[in-house]
């Protein structure tokens, strides 16, 4: 069976420490024995399937407005946060060992230009055209080893009755600055310039704050110099924790049967903490049938090839919960003969997979976000369609090399929250009655 990438799931050359696709560092598999059967774990605390959520995906950036409040709430802030401003430009240190050093550095605050106008500036992570949005001062991801994810700090500018204010204020700032400040023995992340990014139509600007397993906590500290020589500064924390990974694979877990594969997804479910990944090696198996991932958790399925023979499905993925995790299927052919391919209500990647054959192949539910890069979807009667009023998942919107092939229509998005530009430019439409239904008027580029 063939190496794959532990980030992208590309076949890898042998001895490969870094895949030649995503550049990842690639990391040991963790061979462990099937699980026994024992007691089902208790519920997990709302706390800690909200630290565990936040480490979903590759790029963390949450989709739309309107969820449930109470499935994610911000960490708590002052309700009166202190200003940050200052007459003058003021160094700061390259490390904050304990943080101490920024401890008065808020993630809000209230500036008052000398046009005599207030603007209320917010740090947060999660993408939202709200008026009363929330600041967001730290998020904590769990990240599998050899794995690179980011999370997008994003500035906000209101005015005190709630109004977008970016386009006056930024005509106030001379120059914005972004810094990720390790705190003691921790790892410097990466960061880019911020700038307005159309991802994040209702942010001023947004710096993507890049980090691996393994980085520790940094402060993120925004520098925003206006013109006049005031000094504004704004502070967020990302921590990155190393997240366990416990993989199978047919060598040491039975799954040459569809009711196999079942059990052990069970079983997953069941007994394997919350807090850690899950990566299944299938076998190049045809099963006939589908699959129901557990509703606990989100987990990777990898599947091989030997000779012709590729793992495949003749029935329904369904994905009905992961508590936002992300769901990877990776290198699967999803051969139907009618009804739905992917059934998701929460986050799923497809990478290198095939599906035709299906009346629909990849839904997109209440609840969900769909990724695909590198697939192929050929006849079927609509290949790729959103029909979700809200989402809770973090993800790409890029839609990168894919091949949309004779189906009925290629890409329905019926209805999608949040104003990322979904980016087709790279994929290829042949033979398609329709290459994109959009009535939900959703911002995509087709290239």
């Amino acid at each position: 069976m063939s190496k794959r990438c532990v980030n992208c799931g590309a076949e890898l050359p042998e001895g490969a420490a870094f895949c030649p696709h995503c550049e990842s560092v690639q990391s040991p598999k963790r061979e462990v024995s099937p699980p026994r059967p024992r007691r089902r774990w208790p519920l997990i605390c709302a706390a800690c399937a909200l630290a565990a959520a936040a480490a979903a995906a590759g790029i963390l950036a949450l989709r739309g407005t309107g969820a449930p409040a109470a499935v994610e709430t911000p960490p708590a802030v002052s309700e009166s946060a202190p200003a940050a401003i200052e007459s003058a430009p003021r160094a700061s240190s390259n490390t904050s060992d304990d943080g101490s050093g920024l401890a008065g550095v808020p993630a809000e605050t209230l500036y008052t230009g000398e046009d005599g106008v207030s603007y209320r500036l917010v740090l947060s992570f999660d993408g939202t055209s709200a008026p009363d949005v929330a600041p967001v001062p730290e998020r904590e991801n769990l990240v599998p080893p050899g794995r690179s994810y980011a999370n997008p700090s994003q500035l906000y500018v209101r005015t005190p009755d709630g109004a977008d204010g970016q386009e006056a204020f930024s005509a106030l700032v001379a120059s914005a600055e972004v810094q990720a400040l390790p705190r003691g023995g921790a790892e410097a992340m990466d960061f880019t310039e911020p700038v307005h990014d159309p991802s994040f139509p209702y942010a001023a600007m947004t710096s993507h704050i890049g980090f691996r397993a393994g980085c520790g906590v940094n402060d993120i500290l925004w520098t925003l110099t206006m013109k006049n020589g005031d000094v504004i500064r704004l502070r967020q924390t990302v921590s990155a924790v190393e997240q366990e990974v416990v993989t199978f694979t047919p060598e040491d877990t039975p799954m040459d049967t569809l009711a196999q594969v079942q059990a052990l997804l069970d079983r997953v479910g069941d007994e394997l903490p919350f807090e850690t990944a899950v990566d299944i090696y299938l076998p190049p198996v045809a099963y006939e049938g589908g699959l129901t991932l557990p509703a606990t958790r989100g987990l990777s399925l990898y599947g091989s090839a030997e000779g012709e023979a590729r793992t495949s499905f003749s029935g329904t993925i369904e994905v009905n919960s992961a508590y936002m995790q992300l769901t990877n299927l990776s290198g699967i052919d999803l051969l139907g003969s009618g009804g739905v391919g992917v059934r998701a209500v929460d986050g799923v990647h497809l990478y290198e997979c095939r599906l035709s054959g299906w009346d629909t192949a990849a839904l997109a539910l209440d609840g969900s976000w769909l990724g695909a890069d590198s697939c192929v979807f050929e006849n079927n009667g609509v290949a790729l369609h959103f029909d979700t009023d809200y989402s809770m998942h973090y993800s790409s919107p890029g839609y990168q090399h894919n091949s949309f092939i004779d189906n009925g229509t290629a890409v329905l998005i019926e209805n999608l929250p949040g104003n990322e530009v979904l980016d087709f430019s790279t994929s290829r439409f042949s033979g398609n009655g329709e290459d994109m239904v959009n009535p939900a008027a959703h911002p995509v580029d087709m290239g």
